[in-house]
């Protein structure tokens, strides 16, 4: 990666022992606990089709999610059938991929610094034989003026088998964050990942995912 230098105040070369506190501030305003006190709406689009759910926090376990439509429709019976089979499996975790932990990260590297942003490079604090975590690339971007989280990033550097007869050879995710004026809370805007890969030898995986969220209302 090519380093303009007029651009950057601080880089720094060697790992920090801590996590460097406007993270930890940061991510205090990201977490399944702020997320609960709203009501909102998300899109997921995968090939060609296109989902949008709702979220209620006032709903118990896999009933805070309701599916609104599919590609602009009202959903079919058989559609709203496999959807709510998948939240029941979910459980109390449908909400999880909102939920965010600083203790799930570590060796923290100074990036670049500007007026505007910090970014810090990290690496995932998972199990000794978690192929996945060792060989993912991750980055995060902090906004200065109002410690909020900007955007995170992951990518597998390399192919690697998770699990026995999974090879995975394309891996990454990118999510975006927003902060709510009304609350000063730091919600996620937008996620997109990506998979390719194989599993069992004949089956593809190839995965490309975008879900965006919006209309937050808070719960009174």
């Amino acid at each position: 990666m090519k380093k303009q230098i007029g651009f950057f105040l601080i880089l720094a070369g060697s790992l920090l022992a801590q996590t460097p506190e406007i993270v930890t501030a940061a991510f205090e305003k990201v977490n399944a606990d702020t997320v609960h006190q709203y009501r909102f709406k998300k899109s997921v689009r995968a090939s060609d089709n296109t989902q949008i759910l709702q979220y209620d926090p006032t709903q118990e376990g896999s009933d805070c999610w309701q599916l609104i439509s599919v590609n602009d429709q009202p959903p079919d019976k058989n559609q709203l059938r496999e959807f709510y089979k998948e939240m029941s499996k979910n459980g109390k975790d449908s909400n999880k991929s909102l939920s965010f932990d600083t203790k799930d990260m570590k060796d923290f590297l100074l990036l670049q610094e500007t007026s505007k942003i910090m970014e810090y490079a990290f690496a995932i604090n998972g199990d000794e034989d978690d192929k996945m975590a060792e060989n993912l690339k991750c980055s995060l971007c902090i906004n200065k003026s109002d410690t909020t989280i900007n955007r995170i990033a992951m990518l597998l550097t390399e192919p690697v088998s998770p699990m026995i007869s999974v090879k995975i050879d394309e891996f990454r995710v990118e999510m975006v964050f927003d902060k709510i004026a009304e609350t000063g809370s730091t919600l996620i805007k937008e996620t997109q990942t990506r998979i390719k890969g194989k599993a069992m030898v004949f089956k593809e995986i190839d995965e490309n995912v975008t879900e965006k969220y919006f209309d937050y209302q808070l719960v009174e």
